[in-house]
């Protein structure tokens, strides 16, 4: 409450977290992406957190996931070396899901950077491309890309705000 004098209310140590990249919170929920999977904490109690669930992957696939988004009970996700999206389903955060697996050959989406969800869309930014684009995942099994936009060298990050999105570049604020 007073960022002058911050302190740890807790922390999680554990295997399943190998590879934490990305991160997301809903409610009394955090949702982890790592190299082989998904895992969601229960942060209800931040001195006693404890993990409910997930889903792990045998697929060769799944290494290098990026960033991690929530909307609407589900959660995103994307590799950076094999250009796929996975969508999981966690509107039980105890019995997570996969929604969607799936795979984008466009130039803006090779390597994915990270995700802002919002609603019914996904901003993601992709390092090797400098774009922004835009998904429709109104219908998970089948998100749709609907606009894609050159928008300066090495997009790293994306925050949406309101009306506008404001993306980490490596040369400054696009």
């Amino acid at each position: 409450s007073n960022p002058a004098s911050m302190t740890l209310a807790g922390s999680l140590t554990n295997l399943a977290f190998d590879g934490a990249i990305g991160v997301a919170v809903d409610g009394n929920f955090a949702y982890v992406s790592m190299n082989d999977g998904i895992a969601v904490a229960n942060i209800s109690n931040p001195a006693s957190i404890t993990i409910v669930g997930g889903i792990g992957f045998d697929y060769w696939y799944f290494s290098g996931a990026t960033g991690l988004a929530y909307a609407n009970g589900r959660v995103y996700t994307a590799t950076t070396a094999q250009m796929i999206m996975f969508t999981f389903d966690v509107s039980t955060p105890t019995s997570v899901t996969t929604t969607g697996l799936n795979t984008y050959y466009t130039q803006s989406m090779i390597s994915t950077g990270y995700f802002e969800a919002q609603g019914n869309y996904i901003y993601s930014t992709a390092l090797y491309a400098d774009n922004l684009t835009i998904l429709d995942v109104s219908e998970p099994r089948y998100p749709t890309q609907i606009s894609d936009i050159y928008v300066c060298d090495s997009a790293q990050r994306v925050k949406v705000w309101g009306n506008y999105a404001y993306l980490g570049c490596a040369d400054g604020l696009g």
